[in-house]
C-alpha cells in the first residue's frame, strides 16, 4: 500500500481525472504541451505532475471545486483564530510581568 500523504497526488488519481475529462493520454499531452510519455510518467508515478498541469487537469475535468475551497477557507479561519489567540495570550503575559 502507498504511503498516504495529503500533499501527494498519485498517478491513479491523475488518470481518473483525465478519464473524467474524457481525454486520451495523447490529447492531454497536447493540452499540456508535453509528450504522451510525460503524461504516462505522471500517471505511473514516475515523475511529479507540475502544478500548472494539475490545475489545468482539474479545470478540464469540470469538477465542482467549491467544497474544496470552502474547506480551505474554514482552515484559514481556524488558523487565523489560533494566531489571534496566541498573540492575545502573549500580550496578557507581558502585561502581568
Amino acid at each position: 500500500m502507498k504511503n498516504e500523504s495529503p500533499q501527494r497526488i498519485y498517478g491513479d488519481e491523475l488518470k481518473a481525472l483525465r478519464l473524467t475529462a474524457g481525454l486520451s493520454v495523447e490529447q492531454l499531452a497536447k493540452k499540456f504541451g508535453v509528450t504522451p510519455k510525460s503524461v504516462q510518467n505522471y500517471e505511473n508515478d514516475v515523475s511529479k505532475i507540475p502544478t500548472e498541469h494539475f490545475l489545468t487537469l482539474l479545470q478540464l475535468s469540470n469538477l465542482n471545486l467549491n467544497p474544496i475551497f470552502s474547506h480551505i477557507r474554514r482552515l484559514k479561519a481556524a488558523i487565523d483564530y489560533a494566531s489571534v489567540q496566541r498573540v492575545s495570550k502573549r500580550k496578557k503575559k507581558i502585561a502581568h510581568e
